[in-house]
């Protein structure tokens, strides 16, 4: 990715009505992007935005350092 670019996620967490095998830690998503040294432009994580879904979600938006 370009510096400046961004980053946009939507990944389910742990918890709810089912686990899966390919999700994250609640607050995980967050400490991985600010790891990477990278700006939190906006941040969700709770129920998915969506109706339907069985697991929270992690919403996420963040920019790469110039």
């Amino acid at each position: 990715m370009r510096p400046g670019g961004r980053f946009v996620a939507a990944i389910h967490t742990k918890g709810g009505t089912s686990e899966g095998h390919f999700v994250l830690h609640p607050g995980e998503l967050r400490t991985i992007v600010e790891d990477w040294g990278w700006s939190v432009l906006s941040f969700r994580e709770g129920d998915a935005a969506e109706s339907g879904h069985r697991r929270p979600t992690a919403e996420i938006v963040a920019r790469r350092p110039e």
